[in-house]
């Protein structure tokens, strides 16, 4: 990297124009990833602080990102589309162009194989439901790679992930503060390992703060939640001990679990609070409103692009797993529990 003597920094540059030194980097040397007016302000500043730009008479051919998406067929859900299009947003603010591959873990050989990779820069997997066999092989393709939503932080490859053990802290926290102490948990399955850990984390909030995780109202909900009424209804009929708030794995779920409580003639969050996970439009069309642990998806897909920014400006970076924060959106759903 050709400078100026070292008077004003990368950094410092960056500051200035409100840009990343990821972005600065990119264009000092002349690498793609920057969208042409950012570039061209960027290398004006560059000039002059004195740096000494690598050919920067070479025209940057428009450079395309794939994201390779290992996610069920039952999951082209509203937070797929949230994390999809946030990839494609951003990615396109920053000079590229998306191109989007589904694969399996039965298919991904034939499809990954059948990539142009040479006209490549960088690979995003969408990788929750990825299995070893599958990891195993995507990380030999000789390109920079980020995995998104995958449950790979003991491997050497960069990760985005959300953060389970803030979700269950969050969700346990406010049913806390609210003076919930039964509670009841509604999962999804199947259950990937980063799923399995936020049960356990809910678990260790729940000890933590005194509260009781109900044995015998902890259900396993399928992929397409047409299940939850076949739990709840009889669970409910059959038991004059039940929980006072239900933590459940997805908006979907707990909307449901919300329209089955109410055929019962349970008011909610009168009788029993309910919260989800998420933050899709179902929340908002759910009634009662549905409080929720969000997220974040469009930060998820943010940080993805950002992270594959910084591998391609300097390769030999440090391998980095960086998890999004998720926040509390309370809504109507619960409320403090009756004396």
């Amino acid at each position: 990297m050709d400078g100026g003597g070292g008077a004003v920094t990368i950094r410092e540059i960056a500051e200035k124009l409100g840009v990343s030194p990821a972005a600065v980097s990119l264009v000092l040397n002349n690498k793609p990833g920057v969208g042409e007016k950012r570039r061209q302000l960027i290398q004006n500043a560059l000039r002059e602080n004195g740096y000494q730009l690598r050919f920067p008479e070479k025209k940057i051919l428009s450079q395309q990102i794939c994201i390779i998406k290992c996610r069920a067929s039952h999951q082209n859900d509203e937070f797929s589309i949230l994390v999809l299009d946030a990839i494609e947003e951003y990615a396109n603010r920053a000079g590229y162009t998306v191109s989007l591959v589904n694969i399996t873990n039965d298919t991904y050989e034939q499809k990954i194989a059948a990539l142009d990779l040479e006209n490549l820069c960088g690979i995003i997997f969408f990788a929750s439901d990825m299995q070893e066999k599958c990891l195993q092989y995507t990380m030999r393709i000789p390109l920079p790679k980020v995995y998104l939503d995958g449950c790979f932080s003991d491997r050497s490859i960069n990760t985005v992930n959300i953060d389970q053990r803030l979700i269950a802290n969050m969700a346990a926290e406010h049913l806390h503060k609210l003076g919930h102490v039964d509670i009841g948990y509604l999962r999804c399955v199947p259950t990937r390992s980063d799923l399995k850990q936020r049960f356990i984390f809910f678990k260790a909030a729940a000890e933590r703060l005194g509260l009781n995780i109900m044995d015998n109202f902890v259900f396993d909900i399928n992929s397409t939640s047409e299940n939850v009424e076949r739990v709840i209804i009889p669970a409910f009929t059959d038991s004059s001990l039940h929980p006072s708030a239900i933590f459940c794995e997805s908006d979907v779920i707990a909307a449901k679990c919300i329209q089955n409580l109410l055929q019962l003639g349970i008011s909610v969050p009168e009788d029993i609070s309910v919260i989800g996970i998420d933050n899709t439009r179902i929340a908002l069309f759910s009634s009662p409103t549905l409080t929720v642990i969000d997220v974040n998806a469009r930060e998820l897909g943010r940080m993805a692009i950002d992270r594959l920014q910084q591998i391609l400006a300097d390769p030999s970076r440090a391998i980095v797993h960086s998890y999004i924060e998720p926040f509390l959106v309370q809504r109507e759903s619960t409320c403090r529990k009756r004396a």
